[in-house]
This record gives structure tokens, C-alpha cells and sequence, in this order.
């Protein structure tokens, strides 16, 4: 997909562990013939210093409360505070100003499309057009252009500024459009995966270690094993497959698989899973 735009000047408002990955990404991203400039804003002083030490040798501005100030200078806008905070960030005229006509990309797990045009136009149906709202979830990969990032299918943008944020976040990997209606969901599934991928990792190191394994190799072999077989997956073969794939008359994989399901793992993953659902379901509700 080629850049909408050749100028882009982006701001991150609230520049926690999401954004920091995302600036972290874009500075290692090849843009081809698009100029990309990058702001990134904070509240408190120690996160500007962490900032202003992580972006010591990266083409990205630091900047302490300047919020406004931040999204006067630039056409894409991520809102990355906490979503407890956002009330209190659109609560300042300045800002909302400065927003008006932007691509505005927000990061808040929980808060839809229509909450930040609510908290942008205070319920005055007249202005909502004014505004360019774009709801995504990306990946704590971001940071390394890995990122499988969901993008809710809405009306609250125009087709050109869609298509800015879908470039700029393909960037730092892949997009997946979604409805709206299924954010939540897709987004708990995604929680819900990375846990069971840390637990797996974590639980098989510590058991190889416990069997004579160098902690550093055991990591490794996990970690890869895990991609690899994730890879299969994304190549289109289905679980099924894989697991027939692998399991040869007296192997180990086959053992494995066994021994999982004597454990109700594939229980205990589903009820993760499940849990993870219901509990961002009451983030929004």
C-alpha cells in the first residue's frame, strides 16, 4: 500500500509502553518516499527523561504537557493516555481545537469510535464531522515491525484519513480489519495469547532447567519452537493439521499432546480465553 500522504507529522499523546513500541518501530521502519516527523508527549518529567534517553539518536521530539501545542504541529494524532484519562485530555478546548480536521488514531482498549466523539463534541451532533476518529489495538511488537494490529471497521472517518492510519500502523506490521462490534473480543483473544505464550515459555524453561537444560538454551528452544509451530499456522495449515503433521507412531510430540489433554490444558486455555473476553467486555460496558 502506497502512503496517502508524502508529509506526515505524527504526535503521541501519552507515550506509555504502546506508544513508545510504535516510535520505537516507525524509527526502524523504511518509509520509501514518505517524510515522517514524530512528537512525543508526556505528563510527567521522569517519562520525558525516559523518552528523551530512548530517543537520544532517533528523529523524534520529546515534549512535557505541551499536548496542544504537540497536535497543532502534526496532521496524525495517537491517543495513547490511559482511557480513565481520557475525559480529562479532551477536556481542554485547545487541544480539541488542534484536533479538528486530524487523523486521530486511538489506542484505548475498551472506549469505541463513538465515546471519543462524544468526549470531542460534548453531544453536539453538528461538530462530529470536524472529526477523523480511528480505533486500533496494536502489539507490544510494534517495536520490532512485528505487530499484528486489529483496525475497527467504522464511519468516523473519511476514506483518505483511514487510509493514513491503515499505512502508517502496516508499517510496524500487519492490520487486521475488523468490525467494531468485534474490537473487544479480538482484543481479549489477542491478551489472552501473549499470557498463554509467556506461561508456556516460562513453564517449559523452568521444567528443562529442572532436568539439566542451560536456562539460556531452554529459552531460546521455547521461544523459537513456539514460532515456529505459530508459523505453520499463519502459512494456512489448521490445528488439526499441525498436530497430525507432527504426530508419528511412538513420538514425542504425540506423547505431548496426550499428556496436555490429561492436564485439561485445552480447558484451562479456553476459560482463559473466555475470562480475558468477559473482563474487556466490562472495561466498555
Amino acid at each position: 500500500m502506497a502512503s496517502p500522504w508524502q508529509d506526515m507529522k505524527l504526535a503521541v499523546l501519552g507515550c506509555g509502553f504502546m506508544g513508545t513500541a510504535i516510535l520505537q518501530g516507525l524509527s526502524k521502519a523504511e518509509l520509501h518516499d514518505t517524510r515522517l516527523q514524530m512528537t512525543a508527549c508526556v505528563r510527567s518529567r521522569s517519562s520525558l527523561a525516559r523518552l528523551e534517553k530512548m530517543f537520544n539518536d532517533a528523529p523524534v521530539q520529546c515534549l512535557q504537557n505541551n499536548f496542544t501545542q504537540a497536535s497543532e504541529q502534526s496532521n496524525v494524532i495517537i491517543l495513547g493516555v490511559p482511557p480513565d484519562q481520557l475525559q480529562s485530555l479532551l477536556g481542554n478546548d485547545g487541544l480539541v481545537q488542534a484536533l479538528r480536521g486530524k487523523v486521530i488514531i486511538s489506542l484505548l482498549a475498551g472506549v469505541s469510535c463513538e465515546d471519543i466523539l462524544q468526549a470531542l463534541t460534548t453531544g453536539n451532533a453538528a461538530e462530529r464531522h470536524h472529526f477523523n476518529v480511528v480505533r486500533t489495538i496494536p502489539t507490544i511488537a510494534s517495536k520490532f515491525l512485528d505487530s499484528v494490529t486489529l483496525l475497527a471497521q467504522t464511519t468516523t472517518a473519511g476514506e483518505e484519513h483511514r487510509r493514513v492510519a491503515e499505512w502508517l500502523l502496516a508499517q510496524i506490521g500487519t492490520v487486521e480489519v475488523i468490525p467494531e462490534s468485534l474490537m473487544d473480543t479480538a482484543t481479549a483473544m489477542g491478551a489472552a495469547c501473549h499470557a498463554l505464550a509467556v506461561v508456556g515459555i516460562e513453564a517449559a524453561v523452568d521444567a528443562s532447567v529442572a532436568e539439566g537444560l542451560p536456562r539460556d538454551l531452554a529459552l531460546a528452544i521455547a521461544a523459537k519452537n513456539i514460532r515456529s509451530g505459530a508459523g505453520l499456522a499463519v502459512s494456512g495449515m489448521t490445528p488439526e493439521g499441525i498436530k497430525s503433521a507432527m504426530s508419528i507412531p511412538h513420538g514425542i510430540t504425540i506423547h505431548s499432546f496426550l499428556e496436555l489433554e490429561r492436564g485439561r490444558v485445552r480447558g484451562g486455555i479456553s476459560d482463559t480465553v473466555r475470562h480475558a473476553i468477559k473482563y474487556t467486555n466490562s472495561m466498555s460496558s
